[in-house]
């Protein structure tokens, strides 16, 4: 990665000898504004990227060696025109006072933290700390974090130079700690440490070097390793990671892969592998490096980040984005880096500048918007025809959308009115409530399938005023959406629409919005900022008494016959793997059959596959419904000396219609059903259970 300063002797008095002094970064210089479009480079400092996406919104942070900054933007593209936050500022004299180097942001167990290098002024004094926000706003203030330490100090055991930590959860949720570093208080070369982590401020084991500069492509003007980011793909682990000095255009990318068959070695260094260069100098991009993926916005696609030189470490590097793919055994595949302003699609799910607010990757806008805000926008023309703008899909199945609207001005149409869109699909899928002042009504009309369901009409408040602003409230529960004005319910009726994108729209009408506000509704398993939490209400979601631990962990209390359940969101992957460590408490008296287990699919009652253990007849069980055809019980003997008060970890992997289905690692069972995907969630029946580090790795 490095920076404005790896600045060791050497380099301070080549320096020198060329008259140059290598300063920090000033003023960061955007090279692009959003489009439909997507081009290179989207930056021009702060180099070192990492991006993150949470909740609609792709969280930026780079090095401006002097502080940190987070941008913010619905879209890839739009990071090039957003405007830097601020979060904090070091103090003065403070051993974390100078060069403020790669900080990340993280959202680990619903609180966001920065991990960053810094030093007291000496490069030999970086060190790695961490700040914690004040409030769950990523855009708010940070405090140095109470990691035992002065100043948020992550402290591992070397207790010597280290920079660029990052920190990474494996499939079970447990988090481990990776970095650049040196062997000795003397340095000579940069090695990749890992370490686990008992909390996300604490390293909880000693370090173990993973990798050190042995190859030729590692040692481009200097011996280095830097720049780890961990992540999870297809059941594997890996680490990518920077090598050669950042000044040269043979600053590259390796991998290294994780080849433990327990997935729980990380911390011995004979199971990582090393391959690379996986990105290397192309054509006019030199020095490509300093790797990060992230997500589309839909989930669909992976895409990187990196920064490249036109030949020195410093504030004049770019930040490129693109596309990457993944080879048949999960690792990454990155391609050549793209050549500046070759046009790209843009990631799936961005539609360029349209919408507003939060996740604006709406439909096109129609008529003239004036955006005030996140949560306000103004319509500014009459005219006959729909005049809309929308935000993004919440990706929730029952939700409550609201807005403050208040009637402005009035064309001569014959049916003038302003409201909002409850759910939008496309233009023959979709659900609107309206504000009719001319025939003193709240209508409401939908689309569905290209066929339109007809309007229906209440009669407003006697005395209402559209000059003041009126709550138009629709909340969605399944299929069902519920229309309120000013908290009193004026209908109710059913679409078969799941979900959709949500928006304001006009006719011949101006109007003013405020207050824009979308609530998750979901009765499902819920304890994470962005994390999925829906399902089918109707189908008995969230039967009996569930303890929620966290986003990983539930117990279940009820006993008594019937499927007591739990669900998280659809992952929105064909393939995917789900899975559970889970233990039993307590068996009651009721059911014939008592067990405990994971849904790997659940669409609705009539489609699902689940998979049980039935401690009494000491059997892997699973079955399925298909088309609301039964599709049988299958069993497969559990291992002699099973013992249920422990911890077992049952996982389902899905490819296509083929579940295979292990215990503790074990393959026990595969077949074949015809359901494309499905929530995952948690199942018992007459049985008390606890599950621990529940995750879904999705497999493109």
């Amino acid at each position: 990665m490095k920076r404005f300063a790896r600045i060791s002797m050497f380099i301070f008095l080549i320096a020198l000898v060329a008259g140059t002094v290598l300063m920090g970064v000033g003023r960061v210089q955007r090279a692009q504004a959003a489009g439909t479009s997507l081009t290179n480079p989207l930056l021009t400092g702060p180099v070192d990227p990492y991006v993150i996406y949470v909740n609609g919104y792709y969280y930026y942070t780079g090095t401006t060696a002097v502080n940190i900054q987070i941008w913010r933007s619905a879209t890839i593209a739009g990071l090039a025109s957003a405007t830097p936050v601020t979060v904090w500022t070091p103090t003065s004299g403070a051993p974390n006072c100078c060069d403020v180097w790669a900080p990340e942001l993280h959202y680990i167990n619903n609180t966001w933290y920065i991990y960053y290098a810094a030093d007291g002024g000496s490069d030999s004094s970086h060190r790695m700390f961490v700040l914690q926000a004040n409030s769950n706003d990523p855009l708010g203030s940070y405090s140095e974090a109470n990691t035992g330490n002065p100043h948020g100090q992550l402290s591992e055991s070397s207790g010597l130079w280290a920079i660029d930590p990052d920190v990474f959860q494996d499939a079970s949720g447990k988090l481990y700690a990776v970095w650049s570093g040196w062997p000795t208080a003397s340095g000579g070369v940069q090695n990749i440490y890992i370490a686990s982590m008992s909390d996300p401020l604490h390293i909880s084991s000693n370090r173990v070097q993973i990798s050190a500069p042995t190859q030729s492509w590692e040692t481009h003007g200097f011996g280095v390793n830097e720049g780890p980011v961990g992540f999870t793909h297809g059941g594997k682990t890996f680490i990518t990671y920077s090598a050669s000095f950042c000044g040269t255009p043979n600053y590259a990318v390796g991998l290294l892969t994780d080849n433990s068959t327990d997935g729980n070695s990380y911390l011995s260094a004979g199971n990582w592998s090393k391959t690379g260069p996986i990105l290397e100098q192309h054509d006019s991009i030199k020095g490509p490096a300093s790797f990060v993926p992230v997500q589309s916005e839909d989930g669909t696609e992976t895409w990187f980040l990196y920064h490249t030189t036109p030949g020195a470490c410093d504030g004049t590097r770019t930040v490129q984005a693109q596309k990457m793919s993944w080879d048949s055994d999960g690792s990454p595949l990155l391609g050549y880096p793209v050549d500046a302003n070759v046009p790209l699609t843009p990631p799936s799910g961005e539609n360029g500048v349209f919408g507003w607010g939060p996740s604006a990757s709406g439909d096109a806008v129609v008529g003239s918007w004036s955006n005030n805000s996140v949560t306000s926008a103004d319509s500014t023309s009459l005219g006959t025809g729909w005049h809309q703008i929308f935000r993004g899909d919440p990706m929730l199945f029952d939700y409550t959308v609201q807005v403050d609207a208040q009637g402005v001005a009035t064309g001569s149409s014959a049916y003038p009115k302003y409201g909002m869109y409850a759910a939008y699909q496309d233009s023959n899928n979709y659900v609107q409530g309206w504000l009719d002042t001319k025939y003193n009504v709240f209508a409401t009309y939908a689309m569905v399938g290209g066929v339109a369901q007809s309007w229906q009409n209440a009669n407003l408040p006697a005395g209402f005023d559209p000059t003041q602003y009126h709550t138009i409230k629709v909340s969605k529960a399944d299929n069902t959406f519920t229309f309120y004005l000013d908290g009193v319910q004026m209908q109710q009726r059913s679409f078969n629409i799941r979900r959709g994108q949500v928006g304001l729209v006009t006719e011949d009408r101006t109007a003013n919005y405020r207050n824009f506000l979308v609530t998750d509704n979901s009765q499902g398993w819920r304890d994470a900022f962005g994390d999925s939490a829906e399902g089918d209400t109707t189908d008995g979601l969230k039967t009996g008494n569930w303890s929620i631990q966290g986003p990983g962990a539930a117990n279940g209390s009820s006993l008594g016959a019937g499927w007591q359940q739990i669900f998280r969101g659809n992952p929105n992957y064909e393939n995917y793997t789900v899975q559970a460590d889970a233990q039993w408490v307590q068996t009651g008296t009721t059911s014939s059959y008592p067990k405990y287990g994971i849904y790997a699919a659940y669409v609705d009652h009539n489609n699902y596959v689940v998979a049980f253990l039935d401690r009494q007849y000491g059997v892997y069980a699973t079955y399925a419904v298909v088309g609301g055809s039964a599709q049988g019980w299958q069993n497969a003997n559990l291992p002699s000396g099973f013992d249920p008060t422990q911890f077992h970890t049952i996982k389902v992997s899905k490819a296509g219609n083929t579940f295979t289905f292990y215990l503790d690692g074990a393959q026990m069972q595969q077949r074949s059903f015809s359901l494309l995907d499905g929530q995952p969630g948690l199942v018992t029946e007459d049985t008390a259970a606890n599950y621990r580090n529940f995750s879904v790795t999705g497999v493109n």
